[in-house]
């Protein structure tokens, strides 16, 4: 950005500031943003692996901030060793006020999250490409979280918590969540009030089974407002929960796809009650050998049988987990 635009203390709205390389005197560097008050609404910082560190902090000031996305350079992480530490002081120092509601991070190279991530007024967090990070902060402490978004955090292991060996945290209000290409992620709060979507893709089961058999309130239902749930490329899932799955009475949509171990499906899943689409495929477990007569080798197609009666699922039996009662029709 030009030298200089700090000096506009009325500025409203900027939607993107790119930090240029200081090759000359006319390249303003970060601290220039400290000097636009007035900025209100939606704010994208880029190409912040050409930032130096300040002595400041930078937005603490911009009060009618509502959404701020800072972007690293995507090659980044190949150079993440050796600036680490420097990731570090620039994050730190772009601390938002605390009004701001959105926050995305991409490609950034420090190994731990800053302390104001503990903003109480978030509602939408997106982390992409944080290749060095272990784990996160205490997500579930924030009071107004609604969506979270991690992606392409390979070293990822958990979000920090506290006791876990007593009592599992929850996420207080999350309704949207998901995790992709976090293969290591395997310590994170139950997040058994998820409305709207649930995204898994090649990362662990662990917090999803938890979630669905850990009983958080005697009057709970977990999961029970979940309307879209889709499990892609989840090595170490087996199978899903009996009494977890029951939960899922407004469960839309399921899709399973390429889950190599999945070796059986919950007898629930044949009446759920609102479930419109699904889908299994490439779960290589669930073959013809334990599939009635032509069904395809490692394709198990959800069909609906639409009634006056309601809706059933068509499965073979021998891809649900045995019950003791189990009923030999559908609806």
């Amino acid at each position: 950005m030009p030298k200089g635009i700090g000096e506009l203390a009325s500025l409203q709205t900027l939607k993107k500031f790119v930090v240029g390389t200081r090759t000359s005197g006319d390249v303003g560097g970060l601290n220039e943003l400290n000097g636009l008050i007035a900025l209100r609404g939606e704010l994208t910082i880029e190409s912040l692996t050409n930032a130096v560190p300040v002595g400041i902090y930078i937005l603490k000031k911009q009060l009618c901030l509502k959404s701020l996305v800072l972007k690293w350079n995507e090659l980044h992480y190949s150079c993440y060793s050796s600036s680490t530490n420097k990731d570090e002081e620039i994050l730190e120092k772009l601390c938002p006020h605390p009004n701001l509601k959105k926050l995305e991070i991409h490609h950034y190279g420090g190994l731990k999250l800053p302390n104001w991530l503990s903003i109480t007024n978030l509602v939408e967090i997106s982390l992409a490409g944080c290749w060095s990070c272990a784990y996160l902060p205490s997500l579930h402490k924030l009071p107004s979280l609604k969506k979270l978004h991690i992606l392409n955090c390979p070293n990822l292991k958990g979000i920090n918590i506290e006791n876990a060996e007593e009592e599992w945290p929850c996420f207080p209000c999350l309704s949207h969540l998901e995790i992709l290409n976090c293969p290591n992620l395997t310590c994170m709060p139950l997040f058994p009030t998820i409305e709207q979507k649930l995204f898994l893709r090649r990362t662990s089961s662990q917090a999803l089974v938890r979630t669905m058999i850990k009983k958080v309130a005697p009057d709970t239902e977990e999961l029970s407002k979940l309307t879209h749930l889709r499990l892609e490329g989840i090595d170490d899932l087996e199978s899903l929960p009996e009494e977890g799955m029951h939960n899922l009475t407004s469960l839309q949509e399921l899709l399973i796809f390429e889950c190599p171990r999945l070796a059986s499906l919950p007898q629930a899943v044949k009446h759920l009650p609102s479930l419109q689409t699904s889908n299994i495929r490439g779960c290589p477990q669930l073959s013809t050998e334990r599939c009635s007569e032509g069904e395809e080798e490692d394709i198990i197609s959800l069909d609906f049988q639409k009634t006056s009666m309601g809706s059933g699922i068509i499965l073979p039996e021998t891809v649900l987990q045995p019950a003791a009662h189990s009923s030999s029709h559908f609806y």
